[in-house]
């Protein structure tokens, strides 16, 4: 369960087709789900824990919504999938909600939680089928009430990981790891190995051989909002440290995970979106549809089939033949009765062939850091979403790198965008660096750092280069300044007392180079200047705020061809 403080949004904006005709191109039809809808769950709630036991879908616990008014659940419901119906199990004895949980062939056990009121659990408990019945045991306690925890199963033992003391303040979350030997219990909770710095909570947890592997989560900032994490840990085979792996392709927090065979984990659902998308886009905006599915050998990750919703803090239960989703938080302050299953073998079915758009750029396409912009604020991951009603899903990959001129680019284009297999879009926005009058010392300078003339050819070739790897180049113009910028009163800029007097030369020059070229192109320039007030946009005078960047990203949408990007990846 999303914490309701934290939550942002996620509206299903319609694509548009508005484009310029070398970016229009026929939609494929997309393929059939492989997921089967299944009965759905007798009571919408979301945090759930689940599991398969004795050929049943047992869904225990999680939250919902009552007249405006959260409550907590003890309820216990199991699916038979002969009879294609639910029936009541033993409550849990006490209500929770995002327990951690995991199962063993028999058993299923949760650990922490927010209990009766939000705040944090510190129960265990364990649910058995005995002989006819079904019963709960009490576990030990944890040595300390912990909410938004994960938990897993290595071999005997039940970690549980990745939590927070307080439930409303995530900035409390915490590295430690916690392990209960379940043939011997009344040992009581071990402290095992911690995470590295930072604390976090609302991670996935799965185990696969002696391994643990913790993907996302999230941590608190000073304003108490979530940032989500795309850091991805491995608890190394002695059991003594935890060591980085790749990192996932996007930060996320509430997803669930679990091992669908020897080799690979399925990371499902969750919530991607920053802590202020919320007021932009509205109450879904940043619930995931998307399955990562992470190969412990190769450390690679690949798409799996997408959930047919978006939905966070999902329960996920493997069975022997088929893979079953149940309940979640499919926006905030909602919960979802949906109940989806499908077959091991399908996991991998992607239907038709993801386009790939990579953002080429500087610190503006970069984003991160500047003007109060966290990397799920930057344009090319608002893109992502604005498109995300449609299918096929894109990758979306945010190639920005502060600084970095059209020179530079040509150069950095060969690491960037050859090694990827194929491309279908690159977005091309540079001349902020190539313009500049003045070097970062600050040195002031007689002419630009890239010559105009050169500038055009530059981003001539880089255009050259695109369209024979096989891609459409999109051309962006540069974003104006304002007298914000740092330098604005010094140089050339107070000599000529218009800051923007050279970046509106190169802005003109990639407007006529897109036509010469016949490359679409993104009129970053004339987009903000139509909007009045245009300059509160840009706090530092040169880099747009999140807001600003999500004009940009509108303006890409508007000359992309109707597509559903459905994950972002950082370059490396």
């Amino acid at each position: 369960m999303l914490p309701s403080i934290h939550r942002a949004p996620y509206i299903l904006l319609a694509a548009l087709c508005l484009g310029i005709a070398a970016c229009l191109a026929q939609t494929p039809p997309a393929a059939v789900s492989p997921w089967i809808r299944e009965p759905v769950l007798p009571q919408a709630r979301g945090g759930v824990a689940s599991a398969w036991l004795d050929g049943r879908l047992v869904v225990a616990g999680g939250s919902f919504w009552h007249e405006e008014q959260k409550q907590w659940s003890d309820r216990v419901d199991a699916y038979d999938p002969e009879t294609r119906s639910w029936i009541n199990l033993p409550p849990i004895p006490a209500a929770v909600a995002s327990p951690g949980f995991a199962s063993s062939k028999d058993s299923l056990y949760l650990v922490g939680g927010t209990g009766a009121g939000g705040g944090a659990a510190a129960g265990a408990w364990k649910l058995a089928h005995e002989g006819a019945t079904w019963a709960w045991t009490a576990l030990p306690a944890l040595p300390e009430a912990r909410a938004y925890g994960a938990a897993a199963l290595l071999g005997d033992w039940l970690y549980f990981a990745a939590s927070t003391p307080d439930p409303d303040d995530l900035q409390k979350a915490g590295r430690e790891v916690y392990r209960l030997n379940v043939l011997r219990p009344g040992d009581g909770w071990q402290v095992a190995p911690p995470l590295p710095e930072p604390g976090r909570c609302l991670a996935a947890l799965a185990a696969i051989g002696d391994r643990l592997y913790l993907f996302g989560g999230c941590r608190g900032n000073a304003s108490k909002q979530a940032v989500n994490l795309s850091e991805a840990l491995r608890l190394d085979a002695e059991g003594t440290r935890w060591e980085p792996i790749r990192l996932l392709p996007y930060g996320i927090r509430a997803a669930a995970a679990v091992s669908v065979d020897r080799d690979e984990i399925a990371i499902v659902g969750g919530y991607s979106a920053g802590p202020t998308a919320m007021e932009q886009y509205g109450p879904g905006y940043g619930f995931e549809r998307r399955m990562l599915l992470y190969h412990v050998k190769r450390n690679r990750y690949r798409d799996g089939a997408p959930l047919p919703i978006a939905n966070a803090a999902v329960g996920l239960a493997l069975h022997p033949e088929r893979l079953s989703v149940v309940g979640g938080e499919d926006r905030a302050r909602s919960r979802t009765d949906a109940h989806y299953s499908i077959a091991r073998e399908e996991l991998r079915t992607l239907g038709v062939r993801r386009p790939l758009l990579v953002c080429l750029g500087d610190s503006v396409t970069d984003g991160a850091g500047r003007s109060g912009v966290t990397a799920d604020d930057t344009y090319p991951r608002v893109l992502e979403r604005i498109l995300s009603g449609r299918d096929p899903a894109p990758w979306v990959i945010r190639a920005g790198k502060g600084g970095e001129n059209t020179r530079q680019a040509l150069q950095r284009f060969t690491s960037v965008v050859k090694p990827l297999p194929r491309v279908d879009y690159v977005v091309i926005m540079y001349g902020l660096n190539d313009a500049a009058m003045i070097d970062g010392s600050p040195v002031e300078r007689a002419e630009p750092r890239i010559p105009l003339a050169e500038y055009t050819e530059n981003l001539r070739a880089l255009v050259a280069e695109v369209r024979r790897h096989g891609g459409r180049p999109i051309l962006c113009t540069p974003n104006p300044m304002t007298p914000a910028y740092p330098y604005a009163s010094r140089g050339a800029y107070a000599r000529a007392g218009d800051v923007n007097f050279m970046v509106r030369s190169y802005a003109t020059a990639v407007r006529k180079l897109a036509e010469e070229e016949k490359a679409p192109l993104v009129d970053v320039d004339r987009v903000f200047r139509r909007v009045r007030d245009w300059e509160k946009l840009f706090p530092d005078g040169i880099h747009p705020n999140a807001a600003g960047l999500a004009m940009i990203a509108k303006a890409v949408k508007a000359v992309l061809q109707p597509a559903n990007p459905d994950a972002t990846r950082d370059e490396g």
